[in-house]
Parts: C-alpha cells; structure tokens; sequence
C-alpha cells in the first residue's frame, strides 16, 4: 500500500510560495476570524499561522468571545471587505452564530476558502482563480502520484458536507466527471453496492472508522478527508485495517490536511496574481 505523503507535497509547495512571494516583493495578507475556544481549532489555526509566517505572509488572528454575536461578526467582515488580503471565518462557528449567513458576507474577491454561496457558484463556472483547499489537496496529491485520472474509473464520494463533500460535488460537476454520491438518506443496500465497487474513495464526513475494511475491496485508492476525535485519538473516517488492504490511501495525520493549508495560501497569493 502506498501511503500519501501531504507533509512532501507541503513543503515544495512552500518553496515555489516563498519564490514567487520574493520575486514579487510583496506581502500577502490573511485575515483569519476565530470565535470561542477550543485547543483543535486553536492547533489547526497556529498551523496557518505558522505555515503563513514561513513564506512572508502577514496572518492576522481576530479573536473573538464564545458569546459574541452574528451581527459582530458581520461588522467585522464588511470592515476587513475593505482591506488588502483574504478573509476565512474558522469553522465551526459557535450554534447561535448564524453561520450561512456569515459565510454570505465573505467579499468573494476576499473569501479563499471558498465558503459563501456566491463564491462556491463562481468556482462552479470556473470564474475564480481560488479552490476550496480540500478539493485542491486531494487533486495536488491524485497529480503528484500519478494516479488513475477519476472519469477513467469508478469513483465514489461520501458525504456532502460544507468543507470536503460539497466543494468536491462542485469540482466533479464542473469538469463532467461522473461519480457517485453517499449521502445520510442513501438506503443501505445501494451504500454496501457502491462501496464495494469503487475503484477510488472520497469520504469527508468527520465521523470515526464510518467506513470498515468488509466494504471495501482490495485494491482502492481511498482520499479520507473525514477526521474526528475519538477518546483523545484522532481518527480517519476509513478504519485503518480498510487502508491496508488498499493501493493508495491518505492517513489521517500528515495526508490531505497539511495540504489543505498550503492550498488555502496558494489562493490568498493568486491576489496578487496581478502585481508583475
């Protein structure tokens, strides 16, 4: 089985970052807007703020209370609108935050992580020089391996959610790949069929060891972009004992969320992709 290596792909990305950022003089700015507490979410920021650092991006951290309201956060928003750089809002937003529409107010010209509506239906016409970072660390990953191009076999992708199953039914729509969807209300005769057959996996869905190696067959090229935490332990939505028996798979530490960062800042420098 071979294993991807995301933290490799990361760091030459890095490299040819930190190039294009010295040849053009500049410095590349991100805003990042954090509410509540929590010590994952805070880990997964200080990531971006140190991959940020590394390549001469300036990255801004506004924190917020847990108790802070939707109408704040907006204010906020429509102010850094005003400003240079890109703007992500973490997720998940605390319950009385209305998050969609947060996510609305996101300038698009602004929102590299592709989040508000507007954007998401740019990306789907192919009218945005940004990728939502998931879709663009697994197509970083399925390039530098060489892998079987998706329209030529069997692909399967489970779960529709905000950062992995959406952005991913949105890429696949664009280019006319055919796939085949997993969602919550697919009846359970139709899951075990398409699982058994796919020849490559894409499964997002953040719930631990979902999918167990009698599912799968021998041979498959599984993306887990799924992590949750389970006991203190952080895991895959695929079991481990599935990825064994595949031919490729992601692990779920060092796979596609080292990536995921180093794609989000690729998007924050196509904002200066006018600056010669």
């Amino acid at each position: 089985m071979i294993a991807a290596d995301g933290k490799k792909i990361r760091d030459l990305l890095r490299e040819e970052f930190r190039k294009k950022i010295l040849e053009k003089k500049i410095t590349p700015k991100l805003h990042i807007i954090y509410v509540g507490e929590d010590l994952v979410i805070s880990k997964f920021i200080e990531y971006k703020v140190s991959f940020g650092i590394s390549l001469g991006v300036e990255v801004i951290v506004h924190r917020f209370k847990e108790d802070s309201s939707t109408e704040k956060i907006l204010s906020v928003i429509e102010t850094l609108g005003q400003e240079g750089g890109g703007i992500i809002v973490q997720l998940p937003l605390p319950k009385h935050i209305d998050q969609k529409q947060v996510c609305s107010a996101i300038p698009s010209n602004k929102d590299v992580d592709v989040l508000s509506p507007h954007t998401k239906r740019l990306f789907l016409k192919g009218e945005t020089a940004f990728f939502p970072p998931v879709v663009g660390a697994i197509l970083k990953i399925h390039e530098f391996y060489q892998l079987p191009f998706f329209r030529d076999v069997k692909t399967v992708l489970v779960g529709d959610g905000l950062l992995v199953g959406e952005p991913m039914r949105l890429w696949f729509e664009r280019e006319h790949v055919p796939f085949f969807q997993i969602l919550e209300t697919t009846p359970q005769k139709e899951r075990t069929f398409l699982l058994q057959n796919a020849d490559i996996l894409i499964s997002g869905v953040g719930i631990p060891n979902l999918i167990q190696n009698k599912d799968l067959k021998n041979g498959v090229i599984i993306f887990d972009a799924g992590t949750s935490e389970f006991h203190g332990e952080v895991l895959g939505d695929v079991e481990e004992k599935a990825k064994e028996q595949a031919f490729f798979s992601t692990p779920t530490k060092g796979g596609i969320g080292p990536l995921t960062i180093a794609i989000l800042f690729s998007n924050v420098l196509s904002l200066y992709d006018s600056i010669s």
